[in-house]
């Protein structure tokens, strides 16, 4: 999958949960639980996930990123928690 932002958990009080366990997606901007009250989680089981050429955010609501038997590839900066 090819495609531009990804939203997980993005909207006030919004849940949202990605499971990738095979495959190829690509997406230019990754943002998970980045809204107070939202939750967002992202689990990469297998395949692999790119984001490029933008940033990774994880959290300012609650967000989880878990990596095990997949890959991630972040091709900027990523920020946790408060961070931007």
């Amino acid at each position: 999958m090819l495609g531009a932002a990804l939203n997980v958990g993005f909207t006030n009080g919004s849940q949202g949960k990605l499971t990738l366990a095979g495959g190829q997606v690509t997406v230019t901007n990754l943002n998970v639980g980045t809204s107070d009250y939202a939750t967002g989680a992202v689990w990469v089981t297998g395949g692999q996930l790119t984001v490029t050429p933008a940033k990774t955010h994880i959290g300012i609501g609650l967000g989880e990123m878990t990596v095990s038997n997949g890959t991630w590839l972040a091709a900027a900066r990523c920020s946790w928690g408060g961070q931007k």
